[in-house]
């Protein structure tokens, strides 16, 4: 014979005095008075027919039969919990807060955005461009594009796109330029990145040219800035390729001098653990694999 299922509303009042072991605690889970714990508790008992506490000396404990049910109870709303989300992100109006490098957004992203909103209808996205590391813990983001080595603990990272660093500049500024003297080179205004201010160090020495001690120095706080910079003749630049590869090929920027150096730290898509299969980050992740694969763009290895 099937017996009705218990009231939902008493189920949740027991589970909470059940982990808590108090109904003082539970009431104040539940935003409600302890007397109405004790209340819906002696409820659900009269409704199963069986003692679910032991209520001596002012402690509360669990009887046998009630820490049984209480691992049923438990297990049944960690199931109702996980169905709900993945209902959710499969069927319910959906969001997606997206963090990126700006060069990313601006060469890849943005311009090509309306193939991805026709592929994924209905998903309202909120994209935000920043060189600084969003933290997941305390943002409401979903999904980052970062560069550095992958290893942020607590979230999952997928590599997109090697890069290289190259010096560039201005057409007119190169003209100037006498790219075949280290010193020369090395002499020149130097555009840097305050976020990365090891960079023209760390070129020149992968590149043979020794140390980069010009005196000369502009300094910017962001990525944009500088190749925007470099772009009005300001100086010489490290650009990411291929970020920056529509730029040289239009030739608004030229790279007079040969090394391009491969860069330890690599693009990826980053996100929450028990998000990376959330529908909208896998197709957010299979569409920008395919712009970095497409004729033109900036290229995987």
């Amino acid at each position: 014979m099937n017996r009705r299922l218990p009231p939902l509303h008493l189920l949740r009042v027991f589970d909470a005095a059940g982990r808590h072991q108090s109904f003082k605690h539970a009431a104040g889970e539940l935003h409600i008075t302890p007397s109405a714990v004790s209340h819906q508790v002696k409820a659900l008992e009269r409704e199963l027919g069986f003692a679910l506490f032991l209520r001596a000396n002012r402690r509360l404990e669990l009887t046998d039969a009630g820490r049984a049910y209480l691992a049923v109870v438990e297990k049944a709303f960690a199931r109702l919990r996980d169905g709900t989300e993945r209902v959710l992100r499969d069927y319910a109006s959906a969001s997606l807060r997206i963090n990126l490098m700006s060069a990313l957004g601006r060469h890849v992203v943005i311009p090509r955005l309306d193939s991805f909103q026709e592929r994924v209808p209905g998903v309202r996205l909120h994209i935000e461009t920043s060189e600084q590391l969003v933290d997941f813990r305390a943002s409401d983001v979903d999904v980052a594009v970062r560069y550095g080595l992958g290893d942020w603990p607590g979230l999952t990272s997928e590599k997109l796109l090697d890069l290289e660093a190259a010096p560039v500049c201005s057409p007119a500024f190169a003209r100037g330029l006498d790219a075949g003297a280290r010193e020369a080179l090395l002499g020149q205004r130097l555009i840097h990145m305050a976020f990365f201010p090891h960079g023209w160090s760390l070129w020149a020495r992968a590149a043979g040219y020794g140390e980069a001690t010009g005196d000369k120095a502009l300094w910017f706080d962001t990525y944009d800035a500088c190749i925007q910079a470099a772009e009005q003749g300001l100086g010489l630049a490290l650009a990411l390729l291929p970020l920056e590869q529509a730029l040289l090929d239009s030739g608004r920027l030229v790279a007079p001098v040969a090394p391009r150096v491969a860069l330890p730290q690599k693009v990826f898509l980053v996100c929450r653990e028990q998000d990376r299969e959330r529908r909208e980050i896998r197709a957010f992740r299979d569409w920008l694999m395919e712009q970095f694969d497409s004729p033109n763009s900036a290229r995987r290895r």
